[in-house]
């Protein structure tokens, strides 16, 4: 706090400068499970950070995404699910092509499924795939995402499509191809 204090008094209570200290600070309070002083700091940086970068920028993410975790460990699911469409809104608008709004809406539906909300999670994730026609490795994260959709809210069969993308054999990293299969037993696991 000394160090926040020495900011605004030279550079001001805006100052961008102050955006490192108060990220600093909230993780403090919450390892104190002070959370509404972190909440509190964190909301000040994003004010700074919209004064300085503007309201859309991207600098924010990390403070929406420690927001909705205080709101979640507040029990506020409500104010949670907020943050998190905000973050959405925020990632689509900044994305200048379609893969970046894929990803987006990648992050979106596994949000969604991971609350409960898995009919509108399959939805984002039939829209994601006219953004990664042919990006084999976002169409296999596609994949992977409606099959965990699937499996949580107990259909049959979700990694059946993921399992053809493999036999196709498409060029992708060996961590995602371990994400894969592992998704791919979790389903078999569970489907029995």
């Amino acid at each position: 706090e000394k160090k926040i204090k020495a900011i605004e008094e030279t550079r001001g209570s805006l100052s961008i400068e102050l955006y490192s200290s108060l990220l600093n600070l909230a993780e403090l309070q919450i390892e104190e499970k002070s959370y509404p002083d972190a909440k509190e700091t964190l909301m000040r940086a994003q004010n700074i950070g919209h004064r300085n970068e503007g309201v859309l920028n991207l600098g924010q993410i990390t403070i929406i995404n420690k927001l909705t975790n205080l709101a979640i460990l507040e029990e506020n699911f409500r104010q949670a699910n907020q943050y998190q469409k905000f973050l959405f809104f925020l990632q689509k608008k900044q994305s200048a092509d379609s893969e970046n709004i894929a990803r987006a809406q990648i992050n979106m539906a596994n949000w969604l499924t991971d609350t409960g909300q898995t009919f509108f999670a399959r939805s984002l994730l039939k829209k994601s795939l006219e953004n990664a026609r042919d990006i084999p490795v976002l169409q296999l994260e596609i994949a992977m995402a409606e099959s965990r959709n699937k499996r949580i809210e107990g259909l049959c069969c979700g990694w059946k499509k993921l399992e053809a993308i493999l036999d196709s054999k498409p060029v992708i990293g060996k961590e995602l191809m371990k994400e894969a299969y592992l998704e791919i037993a979790d389903s078999l696991t569970l489907n029995r």
